[in-house]
């Protein structure tokens, strides 16, 4: 495309508010219909972010995320605002600010938005697009709004094999039951994602909920929970999973008054559990990004073993990925920004700070220094893991784990 001039750019961005104004018209017809939420302040966010790249207050960011999930489930929506991207894009590249259009980019793929993968190829001028936007108004105007359903259906364990006993935790991806599995005769942990309305942007969280299960089906470690199956039905999903008979380790350190009660022996199984899972998962290219206590899981045999568990928002090393995880536990430099790469030193930087907590009881946004409960050796070890500069901090889990063993010993 060549450098536009100021008129086709004023005829963009006319043709641009146009989509927006019938995008909005649309999102608030599906709200009201459907008794969702109304923010028109925090659609106006939605956009701004949208369309230049730009992160959300943290304070917005779920009801955002809604909205996003509500719009884009439709492909006319979703194709007609990709075209109107990669134009923006294109613009901004002949006039010599690609830097700009690929951050648009960026920031579109941490709501899952492809932006440059179009169903139909990229307007060539300026009139051209004018009159595809003009038609997907058009049809966006047609759109008949999904209504929601209240669902009484019997849930897929109340129907034989599963026996639900108890449940054993909640979260914002649904709650987890211990159930016995009658054809195995075993314990099993399901976590049930239960659909509310039955609305279409609601199968984003079982999508999100998939990916986890098809992310913890590929390890075969000791150190990281087992996968049994993914199910569906028309109420929802389920993962179904190893059972760890003694809970969190967040409700292991509760127990102990927040550190472990365990020998010298036993805790450096118990950390080598923690190095060897991980690097299994960083080996298969995996970053999990919400290492804490709650998400590791202690089962007991003949010693205590640590497993992780939930890698709802682990990604891919190297690809870019949202800023997402529990703020006690972040990397620095993940807070306050809305994307990154996925590297090994955010998970070096977790696990760091889960282990001073073993050690110490101590949990906040910083570690110290010097703390008097630890050898010398070892607080260093730490505060290598935990550095502020992430080029500070052990490149490897392999490499954290052989300087944590040396000065353990």
């Amino acid at each position: 495309m060549d450098t536009p001039d100021k008129a086709q750019v004023e005829d963009y961005y006319r043709s641009l508010a146009l989509l927006q104004s019938a995008m909005t018209a649309y999102l608030n017809k599906y709200l009201s219909i459907n008794s969702l939420p109304i923010r028109d302040d925090v659609i106006d966010e939605m956009f701004v972010s949208l369309i230049a790249g730009t992160p959300v207050a943290s304070g917005s960011q779920a009801l955002v995320r809604q909205y996003v999930d509500i719009l884009f489930v439709n492909g006319t929506i979703s194709n007609a605002f990709k075209t109107a991207i990669s134009m923006k894009v294109l613009m901004l590249s002949a006039s010599g600010m690609g830097s700009d259009g690929m951050q648009i980019v960026r920031n579109l793929l941490s709501y899952g938005i492809r932006a440059m993968q179009l169903d139909s190829k990229v307007p060539e001028s300026i009139p051209e697009f004018s009159r595809v936007v003009n038609k997907a108004v058009s049809m966006i105007n047609d759109l008949a709004v999904p209504v929601a359903t209240a669902k009484l259906v019997q849930p897929f364990l109340a129907n034989g094999r599963y026996t639900i006993l108890e449940c054993i935790g909640k979260g914002g991806y649904g709650t987890v039951h211990k159930a016995h599995d009658t054809k195995l005769n075993r314990h099993i942990a399901v976590k049930h994602l239960s659909l509310q309305t039955g609305l279409p942007h609601e199968k984003r969280f079982i999508r999100d909920l998939e990916r986890e299960a098809m992310s913890m089906a590929g390890f075969s470690h000791p150190n990281i929970v087992q996968v049994h199956d993914f199910l569906e039905d028309e109420s929802g999903c389920y993962i179904l999973m190893e059972y760890a008979e003694r809970g969190t380790l967040h409700d292991l350190l509760e127990k102990n008054n927040g550190t472990l009660c365990l020998n010298q022996f036993d805790q450096i199984r118990f950390y080598d559990g923690l190095f060897e899972g991980l690097s299994c998962a960083h080996q298969k290219g995996v970053i999990h990004r919400d290492i804490k206590p709650s998400n590791i899981l202690i089962c007991s045999g003949r010693d205590i073993i640590p497993k992780y568990a939930d890698f709802g928002i682990s990604s891919c090393i190297g690809t870019i990925a949202s800023s997402a995880g529990t703020p006690l536990y972040m990397a620095p430099e993940l807070r306050g920004t809305l994307q990154h790469v996925a590297d090994p030193v955010v998970d070096i930087y977790s696990l760091g700070k889960v282990i001073y907590e073993c050690l110490t009881g101590e949990v906040g946004l910083a570690i110290s220094d010097a703390h008097e409960s630890l050898a010398p050796g070892l607080n260093t070890v730490l505060a290598t893991a935990c550095a502020y500069d992430p080029h500070m901090r052990y490149k490897t889990v392999e490499e954290m784990q052989r300087a944590f063993g040396n000065a353990y010993l």
